[in-house]
């Protein structure tokens, strides 16, 4: 699991978290580094039924599917006003997902300062 943030790139070490729950609903969590700032990631992709993309935008009816990012300063979101992004699942089964994803990533709690910017995420995750 890696993306770009801001730049350097981001990969996720030791254990990445999956969650797939009966509602259709997918979350990752990860941790790693961007360079040398220490970033943990978690993934939300709603209505996850197949192939498709799905917007991280929240206020133009997206299905609650969203990226949150932490850091050692506070906390960014694609969800927050000003956040946006997609992610897309290219393939799906019973135990691994795949896909891309990218989008920009606002302060949201703590002393983050600045957008985020995510480009060239991907994930190929069996779990």
């Amino acid at each position: 699991w890696t993306a770009q943030i801001g730049g350097p790139t981001w990969s996720a070490t030791g254990t990445v978290t999956v969650s797939r729950l009966s509602n259709n609903f997918i979350g990752l969590g990860g941790s790693g580094y961007a360079g040398t700032t220490p970033y943990s990631l978690v993934l939300g992709i709603g209505n996850a039924t197949g192939p498709g993309t799905h917007s991280f935008n929240l206020a133009a009816c997206g299905d609650g599917s969203s990226l949150v990012i932490g850091g050692t300063t506070g906390g960014w979101g694609t969800a927050f006003t000003g956040g946006s992004g997609s992610v897309t699942i290219t393939l799906l089964t019973a135990n691994r997902v795949v896909g891309i994803f990218s989008g920009i990533a606002v302060p949201g709690s703590g002393g983050a300062t600045g957008n985020l910017t995510i480009a060239s995420g991907r994930f190929d995750i069996t779990y």
